[in-house]
């Protein structure tokens, strides 16, 4: 050791052989780098688990009116086939129930409105039912599908429940469920259960959580437009020949 030069902060004297400086370890990495790492695999460890389990954790039942008073809820549901899961969105809306159920069940204008769906036309299918050609721009891609749409009431709830009779979809079903709450309010619920091919079932779930939100708001969103620009819509007949007017 060489009294005469000045020993480092913690008393060692530096190898002169050593290629380590000041914050960098041994190995050349700098130390600030070696943290990100390590950061980003504690954050991968934690945010796949927290993922999963949002799009896997099946509850069963419709939430009341009452809780929806507390905001919108989304779940993973138990599709009706007993084989697949399905994601159901919940909101609770000011309004007349008619009025949302003409705007979910007039399906030849939703490329005018509708999130995601760029194309729509709708023809009378068999024994009562309607048949939808839609092409969608969803976030893996343009998807071209044909879909078979059932009515059905039952009480205060109406439903318009839809499965997909061609498309590239391995499994795609759903509804769109109409429900007369108490004075002045409707609670809108949208279901979807969808199968991609080489993505893992709970990220599709996980997906669709954070988005089918929009779908319902753009619904309330028709209803408020077409009751300030064409009040008398909502007294008319749907055509069920009908094809959107706004393509996009």
């Amino acid at each position: 050791m060489d009294p005469s030069k000045p020993l480092p902060e913690n008393g060692k004297e530096l190898d002169p052989d050593s290629d380590a400086v000041a914050g960098e370890p041994a190995g050349g990495k700098p130390a600030w780098l070696v943290r990100l790492v390590w950061v980003c695999v504690i954050a991968v460890c934690l945010i796949i688990p927290w993922v999963w389990y949002h799009g896997s954790h099946v509850t069963a039942g419709w939430p009341s009116e009452a809780e929806l008073k507390n905001g919108p809820i989304s779940q993973v549901v138990m599709w009706r086939d007993g084989k697949h899961t399905a994601v159901q969105f919940s909101r609770l809306y000011d309004g007349n129930p008619d009025h949302f159920w003409k705007v979910v069940t007039d399906q030849g204008r939703f490329d005018e409105f509708m999130p995601f769906v760029a194309y729509t036309r709708v023809r009378p299918g068999p024994n009562g039912t309607r048949l939808e050609e839609q092409k969608l721009n969803l976030p893996f891609g343009d998807q071209e599908l044909e879909l078979e749409i059932t009515l059905t009431e039952e009480g205060p709830v109406r439903m318009a429940r839809w499965r997909q009779s061609k498309g590239t979809l391995r499994h795609n079903e759903g509804a769109w469920i109409v429900e007369k709450g108490s004075e002045g309010k409707v609670i809108l619920r949208y279901q979807v259960s969808a199968t991609v091919d080489y993505i893992l079932q709970w990220v599709t779930n996980f997906a669709m959580r954070q988005r089918l939100g929009k779908l319902l708001d753009a619904v309330d969103a028709r209803v408020k437009s077409l009751k300030a620009s064409d009040p008398d819509y909502f007294s008319r007949p749907i055509d069920i020949e009908t094809t959107g007017t706004n393509p996009r």
